[in-house]
């Protein structure tokens, strides 16, 4: 089962930390310059909450989904003949 939802999520997660990324890179270099903590720093910590809970959200929405797949398979299991063959229609 392939679902379009968390497909986009993924890769919108996938585009956000390669930002979060050169964000990086672009503080350790403000910082190694100045030699002391850019004011901007806030902004990649609170983006890289943010990454992570859209993470977790992900992967416990993707749970939900193979535990709901992996129910119905169960349940269909259970049935027998005819009414087997009417529910999967």
């Amino acid at each position: 089962m392939r679902s379009p939802y968390l497909a986009t999520q993924a890769t919108s997660i996938g585009g956000v930390d390669r930002y979060i990324e050169s964000m990086e890179g672009e503080l350790l270099k403000a910082f190694m310059q100045d030699e002391r903590t850019p004011d901007w720093t806030i902004l990649v910590v609170a983006l890289s909450q943010m990454w992570v809970f859209s993470l977790y959200e992900l992967l416990r929405t993707w749970l939900q989904m193979a535990s709901e797949l992996v129910r119905y398979a169960d349940d269909l299991d259970k049935l027998t003949g005819d009414v087997r063959q009417a529910d999967c229609s």
